[in-house]
Order: C-alpha cells, then structure tokens, then sequence
C-alpha cells in the first residue's frame, strides 16, 4: 500500500510540474506575441511619420520649413500684398485699395508683429533713397498698392521683405523686372548685406 501511495504521490507531483511548464510556456509565447505587435506597432509608427528636413524642403507645388512663416515667393508680375501684410485687410483687392502707408498703420494698430520695425525701416529708406533713386517719383503717399507702378510696387515690396527678420527664404521670379539700374543696384548690394537665403529665377 504505501508502495502505491507513493506511486500516486509522484504521480500527481509529475502532473503538476508538467502544469507548470505548460503555464510558463503559454505566458513566454503571448509576452512574445505582445513584443511583436509592440515592434510591428513601433516600425509602423516610425515609417508614417516623414523625416523632418533640416531647413527647407522644396518639392513640386510645396515649400516645408521646421520655421513658421520665413518664405516669401515674389511673383514677376502679381504681387500678393496679402503674404506681406498678412490679417491686415479681408483680402487681397481691400489690401490693394489701400496705400502703403495705410496698410503699413494698419498692421501697427492691429499689433502685428513687426509692424512698427517694417514702418520705420521702410521711412528710413524713403528718405535715403528719394532723391537718389528717384523715388519720391513714385508716389507712395497717395497712390493705392493696386495702382503702383509695377516698378515702384516691386521696390517697396523688395524692400519691406528684404528688411524683414521674419523672412528667411525669398523665391525671387525675375526680380529685376520693372526696375530701373539704380534700383537693380540697390536690389544686389540690399540683397547680399541682408544675409538672407534667395533662390532666383532669371
């Protein structure tokens, strides 16, 4: 008898030592099947996310900066006020009917940021290069931002966006356009003393 009991003593010893292992392996494969998914969950999450460019990320009909807002694209032809004196005016044609003088104030008394530098510079300059370059011809005062003179529009956009810390990056198309050689000369000499990025099409 105690041959049989010990018998059955080892017996139920065995089975719970085989439930044992059985409980082990079932707990290593779902921790294995858990790291899985993890990893799966992991490459997943790293391939959706694009690389973030260093500085500026050109590619077709897109511009991508890790900055906010230092890309400025001058168009030839049409110039959009609305890009240098951004929630000054609902729209483009308001902005147009406006003076540079007015549209400058505006952005002040709406506290755009870097508003009062943008005015004060653009003054500065008025007075420096009025009689030099002839540009107290051009009317500034009176004549609205839609009536410009499609060279006197070009230099006080050029000029504003040039001066501007904010702007880091200028898409120049055909900047020379419309300017008279003194102008193209302050343009190239403005261009290089403003240590900004420009990429130009001429």
């Amino acid at each position: 008898d105690s041959d049989s009991d010990s018998d059955s003593d080892g017996d139920g010893e065995r089975e719970e030592e085989a439930e044992a292992e059985a409980e082990e392996e079932e707990a290593e494969k779902a921790d294995g099947a858990d790291e899985s998914k993890k990893n799966v969950t992991d490459s997943t999450a790293t391939k959706s996310t694009p690389p973030v460019a260093p500085y500026w990320s050109v590619t077709a009909g897109e511009i991508r900066s890790k900055l906010d807002g230092d890309v400025l694209l001058v168009h030839q032809d049409v110039l959009s006020w609305s890009l240098l004196f951004p929630g000054v005016a609902d729209g483009e044609a308001e902005l147009r009917e406006m003076t540079l003088e007015e549209a400058m104030d505006t952005a002040i008394a709406l506290d755009v940021d870097g508003a009062v530098d943008d005015a004060e510079a653009w003054r500065q300059l008025r007075v420096a290069a009025g009689k030099a370059l002839c540009w107290d011809l051009a009317g500034y005062d009176d004549t609205s931002l839609g009536d410009l003179s499609p060279g006197s529009a070009l230099r006080a956009y050029l000029a504003i966006a040039l001066n501007r810390d904010q702007v880091h990056l200028l898409l120049l198309d055909e900047p020379t356009n419309h300017l008279d050689l003194p102008s193209i000369l302050w343009l190239q000499r403005t261009l290089v003393n403003s240590g900004k990025t420009a990429v130009v099409v001429s």
